[in-house]
């Protein structure tokens, strides 16, 4: 399985918000994406996920061009968490996790262990009578997790996916996409947690500017000079905090 980007660009009037992005996920292990506030990367979640169409340049997903797919069809195939819904019904959390399922043919019974399933992983199973209004932002976070994960869509695009979590729940979920990543599923995180991007992603793409100015395998990317320049921290070390 391959999901491709080639030349995305995305403008708003006369602002480039993305600039010419190629890329090539493949699943077996995470694809990070970073960089600074407004550097694009939810941008390109969104049009990689079909959510935005590009101003130019296309995404294919096993060479077929995503775009000119069936809308549900292109459901089936990406899931996009983002950072910050801007709204959520209030429906119970088994509810929710269920709208994961309603593009795919399979039955009730199914669909019911899957979204038993998706919510333990995420240790939300407990919560599963509970209404949206009554949990907290971290445990919604969990919860639209769930919901993508019960989608079996076969790429999973995350922006920011741990920002809420306490730290407990912050391990469980990377370890969780890791794993989910192993088994053939396509995973591309975008997020600011560098720690978390060196434990657990292999290639990384780095947007600054609404440009990818570098990408390749995690350990040779992430080097001294690019914290510096891309960041302005002298390294992991320091916790992100040493400004330059």
């Amino acid at each position: 399985m391959i999901l491709e980007a080639q030349h995305l660009t995305y403008r708003i009037r006369n602002k480039v918000i993305v600039e010419n992005f190629n890329a090539i996920f493949q699943s077996g292990a995470i694809n990070g994406i970073i960089g600074p506030n407004g550097s694009g990367k939810s941008t390109l979640l969104k049009m990689l996920s079909g959510i935005w169409a590009p101003t130019a340049g296309e995404v294919f997903w096993n060479q077929s061009e995503l775009l000119c797919l069936p809308r549900i069809k292109t459901s089936q195939i990406v899931t996009l968490v983002s950072q910050s819904p801007a709204q959520y019904f209030d429906y119970t959390v088994f509810d929710t996790v269920a709208m994961g399922c309603y593009m795919h043919d399979s039955s009730h019974a199914e669909d019911s262990k899957k979204i038993e399933n998706a919510l333990k992983n995420v240790d939300a199973w407990h919560l599963k009578e509970c209404m949206l209004s009554q949990i907290s932002g971290g445990e919604r976070q969990r919860v639209y997790i769930a919901r993508a994960l019960a989608t079996n869509a076969p790429v999973l695009l995350l922006d920011e996916p741990t920002s809420h979590l306490d730290l407990r729940h912050q391990l469980e979920i990377w370890e969780l996409l890791a794993k989910i990543a192993k088994e053939g599923r396509i995973i591309i995180v975008a997020v600011h947690d560098l720690w978390a991007i060196k434990k657990y992603c292999e290639q990384i793409f780095v947007m600054d500017g609404g440009k990818c100015v570098a990408s390749g395998l995690c350990d040779s990317i992430l080097t001294e000079d690019l914290l510096k320049n891309i960041f302005g921290v002298r390294s992991l070390e320091t916790g992100f905090h040493a400004l330059v």
